[in-house]
């Protein structure tokens, strides 16, 4: 009686890890989900006017989120001076940057690779906004970094079009890892040859 005991008890062990590992993928999944939307409706909606998303990040805002004070916000500022917003949900938790020099980026603390990639395809796919490519990508530490050039204008911009922003996707699988995902978008840059 005992062994079958133990054989129950592992089974329920087993059935309870596996729902454990099932919850936290869903939790990643629907982080890469809230990442690229938040990335899309601050980022990339203000990459002309930083100033608006200030505004509407503050108290009474369209999009008033708390804004992290003290030490804390210069990890996420990498070495820049800036403004650092926290966001949480339910899955995990996101802080929105926005430095001095333009650089805006969205960070999730865990997301699934993946799915981000997905949707920031998902994203740019068949829309009249921008059109994007991929330029470049490397690896740092743990880090996979894709470099995009976005060109206002989607798929019908035309050859003359003036403003190039580069987009960074940087991603991680490693749970030990400070974040999972960072989306990042610089401000407008003249094309070459303009």
């Amino acid at each position: 009686m005992p062994i079958q005991l133990l054989s129950l008890a592992l089974a329920l062990g087993l059935v309870a890890a596996d729902f454990g590992a099932t919850k936290a993928r869903a939790a990643q999944d629907a982080n890469a989900d809230v990442a690229v939307q938040f990335f899309e409706r601050t980022c990339l909606k203000h990459f002309r006017d930083p100033a608006a998303l200030t505004i509407k990040l503050e108290k009474g805002g369209e999009l008033y989120l708390p804004e992290m004070k003290g030490d804390m916000p210069r990890i996420y500022l990498g070495g820049g001076e800036g403004r650092v917003w926290l966001l949480k949900t339910d899955t995990g938790i996101f802080f929105l940057t926005l430095r001095n020099d333009g650089l805006c980026t969205v960070f999730a603390r865990r997301a699934d690779e993946i799915r981000v990639l997905e949707n920031l395809d998902g994203l740019f796919k068949n829309q009249s906004f921008f059109s994007r490519r991929q330029v470049d990508s490397d690896h740092e530490g743990v880090m996979t970094r894709r470099f995009y050039e976005l060109v206002p204008g989607g798929h019908d911009a035309t050859p003359k079009m003036t403003e190039v922003m580069r987009m960074t996707a940087s991603t991680t699988r490693e749970d030990a890892a400070g974040y999972q995902a960072a989306l990042s978008m610089t401000p407008p840059v003249s094309a070459k040859g303009e």
